[in-house]
């Protein structure tokens, strides 16, 4: 029509040249992170349930908590066989039947005249000696009906993987063939000392972790010794479960719920915030500023601990510039940065009920007292092996984490550096979930699970 012919040679927007592009200005490292956080980064594919990876810090925490934090309860992280002697011992300390976690194949023997026992277990001892893996077990042990029943060896030394099932003659010549450094009369010896007959039992190959536990396998498998060093919570008490309190339990909650706010102030990035737990009081808080900084060393953890450590050498300098004293020099989290500008806890963020002098440290002496020793920490990410060695550095007594990380996570993810044996200070890690899930020992009835253990 006339109209519309009229409105296209008016120059509408059908017949507008694109206007020429002018030059990209290179966009500032604040400029990049604030387009970072506002795309739609896709889903990590290792990532699974509640995990994501720390690419995505803006759906992290949203995806983290599809239950409000009061539906969630700390589930301890633990080593493998930690756990696994964990919930054994937890089943035990209520008196619960228990199974060995793994078995050993042994070749047992009936001796025929008891008064014998002493010199054949000399025998048996120079020529087939148990492993040390096999300390628990006893040598010997008596039925029901009276006989004596003796571990000869361990199976694997008579009879070669693959082999057919031999009988119990068979398994008997087998085993004094095998003998080493015994002469014809040693061997005569042991041979009419038991029946020409050997049976083959599969015993406890783990110590057990409980009187209750020892005393339930002597009963129903074999006699064993109990010794608390012989089992790995006896070994490495610090990785033991710790039970909580239903108080401790809603202080995770709590914290846990401040962290998440700081970062959703902080566009959702990962936030941390160190606590002394004698008094409930919070020490400092520090939010992941990497992107917007450019500075590898800007994670919510390596901040929160900078933060703390900056508090805590301030009131040592007081203290000892009222002593007379000197000074202690500050360090920085980025190199050439001046002392003043150094990431500190800020009062006036702290909430209402939180905001104590800086010199209000009832809990913590920071002149005696080594870094972070007594302190707990809380992050809405699991950190990385960077913020995981300077947790561990920094001796925070707890660490509690909402979100896992499944590619870089260093405290139960990917590895659990809180466990690892030599090193020389370990501490306790808990993770928030659902009641539900088994992520290790839960919390979410007063670590009654766990009370056998402390």
């Amino acid at each position: 029509s006339a109209d519309s012919s009229s409105s296209l040679r008016r120059g509408s927007p059908l017949r507008r040249r694109p206007a020429r592009a002018s030059p990209r200005r290179a966009r500032t490292p604040a400029e990049r992170s604030h387009a970072t956080r506002h795309s739609s980064p896709a889903r990590s594919p290792s990532a699974r349930g509640l995990a994501f990876s720390r690419t995505e810090p803006e759906h992290c925490v949203r995806a983290a908590m599809p239950l409000p934090l009061s539906a969630l309860v700390p589930h301890q992280v633990l080593a493998d066989g930690v756990q696994a002697e964990a919930l054994r011992l937890a089943q035990a300390t209520r008196g619960e039947r228990t199974e060995p976690a793994s078995t050993a194949t042994v070749l047992v023997g009936c001796l025929v005249d008891p008064r014998k026992t002493g010199q054949v277990m000399r025998s048996l001892g120079r020529a087939w000696p148990l492993p040390e893996s096999l300390g628990h077990l006893k040598r010997l042990r008596k039925t029901s009906e009276g006989a004596i029943e003796m571990i000869l060896c361990v199976d694997a030394k008579v009879s070669d993987p693959g082999t057919p099932p031999m009988g119990s003659a068979e398994l008997f010549e087998r085993f004094l063939s095998s003998a080493a450094g015994l002469d014809a009369a040693a061997r005569d010896e042991l041979s009419s000392a038991f029946s020409t007959s050997a049976m083959v039992k599969k015993l406890p190959a783990d110590p057990p972790v409980h009187i209750g536990e020892a005393r339930d396998w002597s009963r129903r498998l074999w006699p064993v010794h109990f010794n608390p060093k012989n089992c790995l919570l006896g070994t490495r008490p610090a990785l033991a479960p710790v039970p909580l309190t239903a108080v401790e339990i809603d202080r995770a909650r709590k914290w846990m719920a401040l962290v998440c706010e700081r970062s959703a102030n902080a566009n959702h990035a990962p936030a941390a915030c160190i606590v002394g737990p004698a008094t409930d009081t919070l020490v400092a808080v520090g939010e992941d500023t990497s992107k917007i900084d450019s500075h590898p060393l800007h994670h919510a953890a390596m901040v929160a601990i900078d933060a703390a450590m900056s508090r805590i050498l301030r009131e040592r300098n007081r203290r000892k510039a009222a002593a007379g004293q000197p000074l202690e020099p500050r360090s920085t989290l980025a190199h050439g940065q001046a002392p003043e500008k150094r990431a500190r806890i800020d009062e006036a963020q702290l909430p209402a009920d939180q905001a104590v002098a800086e010199a209000d440290l009832p809990f913590f002496d920071p002149v005696t007292t080594y870094l972070c020793t007594a302190l707990d920490a809380y992050l809405t990410h699991e950190p990385c092996a960077m913020c995981a060695m300077a947790l561990l550095h920094s001796r925070i007594r707890r660490v509690f984490y909402l979100t896992p990380d499944e590619t870089q996570g260093a405290l139960g993810s990917v590895h659990a550096l809180h466990c690892h044996e030599s090193l020389n200070h370990h501490f306790a890690v808990f993770k928030l979930a659902p009641a539900s899930d088994a992520l290790g020992v839960s919390q979410g009835d007063g670590g009654d699970a766990c009370r056998g253990a402390a």
